[in-house]
């Protein structure tokens, strides 16, 4: 029976004795998979005496410590859960973090979970103290946990990642960007795949979309064409402006141990958002290193998929850089930039195989896709790697 005495369907069942005077050995194995109850008994039900001798029940035990079950928040559905009689409590439970209770003499408990930075309870699904990074989001409560959305995000692990979407009519810098027409949300997966759900931070790559691209297209004083955020190198200049503009608040914003980060920052980029990236990454490293004091430690790996232009950027040394293209396609003019399904078929510089200025980096084209939409990248994430450089005392060491 389980744990509220209900029968379980299993191997269970009887061995009946043997013929009169004879001795029969009777042996029964019973598999349990669960927590719960083994009734067993003798029972004669026949005219005849019968002696049973030696009755013995052996238990050998299985693996299984335990079984929880939450509600979003982590809190223990105690009906439900089920804990293997004889064993330790396993207190490493929601979100694999330590629970604290118990340590009352009486037994009792605050039940609060050991995050290392504050502590949680789960009870009210709440922080005992502020976020450290409540500054970053100030229309999300200091104590709320998981942004108040426990069903699709976890308690942040610090692990930042940067989103700098593409060419767009109206989503630039949001999370609307990455969302395709079928549902699937391509910054989600991403947080999935490094197991970081930390609230990202996003940019507009492409510095205004198409709003900008038209409007910034024709200059009658000159009478020539400007094209701003088609421009490579006007799209570095914008991240590199405003990388320099947020480098101190991420910096100082990252997880630290002994004074040192152990957090990773992550960026990921599609089509124009590519050159920003460079810019912006470059910005980071230059603040990294004229600012030691808050950036040991620091690791930084930059994910480019299709970027627009990508024969005229260089990724930054030490910076681990990879790049995903479909180049089933032809190369035509970077101006005809409207044809998107051929706009972005050129490589990085600094992306050949074990280049010793970079950190491994990757080159992955595939031959047999045309389409530049970032929805049809989906299968490369499960190949996304983070470098091994760090910044020490404003100096790359390889881990």
């Amino acid at each position: 029976m389980n744990e509220q005495f209900r029968p379980v369907n299993s191997s269970s069942g009887f061995d009946m004795i043997g013929d009169a005077e004879t001795i029969k050995t009777h042996t029964q194995n019973v598999s349990i998979n669960k927590s719960g109850y083994l009734y067993v008994y003798c029972s004669n039900e026949s005219d005849q005496d019968v002696f049973f001798d030696n009755l013995q029940v052996i238990y050998t035990r299985g693996p299984l410590l335990s079984e929880s079950h939450y509600s979003p928040w982590g809190l223990d559905l105690k009906g439900i859960c089920s804990q293997a009689a004889g064993k330790l409590e396993n207190r490493f439970k929601y979100s694999g973090k330590e629970q604290q209770c118990n340590e009352f003499s009486d037994g009792s408990g605050l039940e609060w979970y050991d995050y290392g930075a504050r502590m949680y309870d789960g009870q009210i699904g709440r922080w005992m103290r502020i976020d450290n990074k409540a500054e970053l989001y100030k229309n999300i409560s200091p104590y709320a946990y998981a942004a108040n959305q426990p069903t699709n995000a976890i308690d942040p692990d610090g692990n930042l990642i940067i989103f700098i979407n593409g060419q767009n009519l109206s989503s630039g810098g949001t999370s609307a960007y990455w969302q395709s027409a079928n549902g699937q949300n391509f910054d989600v997966a991403v947080q999935k795949h490094f197991n970081d759900f930390a609230p990202p931070r996003y940019y507009d790559g492409s510095s205004g979309g198409w709003g900008n691209t038209l409007q910034n297209s024709y200059n009658p004083l000159s009478s020539i064409f400007i094209y701003d955020n088609t421009l490579a190198q006007e799209r570095q200049d914008a991240g590199h402006s405003q990388g320099m503009n947020d480098a101190r608040s991420i910096l100082i914003s990252l997880h630290r141990t002994g004074g040192v980060i152990d957090e990773s920052l992550k960026i990921v980029t599609h089509s124009m958002g590519g050159a920003y990236a460079k810019g912006f990454v470059k910005a980071i490293v230059e603040y990294a290193k004229a600012h030691p004091e808050i950036s040991n430690g620091l690791k930084i790996s930059e994910f480019d998929f299709d970027p627009f232009q990508a024969g005229s950027l260089e990724v930054e040394p030490k910076v681990h850089t990879e790049q995903y293209t479909h180049n089933g396609k032809k190369h035509i003019p970077w101006w005809k930039f409207w044809d998107t399904d051929k706009i972005a078929d050129e490589k990085q510089k600094g992306l050949e195989s074990n280049n010793p200025n970079g950190d491994n980096n990757k080159y992955r084209e595939d031959p047999t896709k045309t389409t530049h939409d970032i929805s049809t990248f989906y299968d490369d994430i499960q190949n996304l790697k983070e470098g091994t450089y760090k910044l020490i005392n404003g100096k790359w060491v390889k881990q």
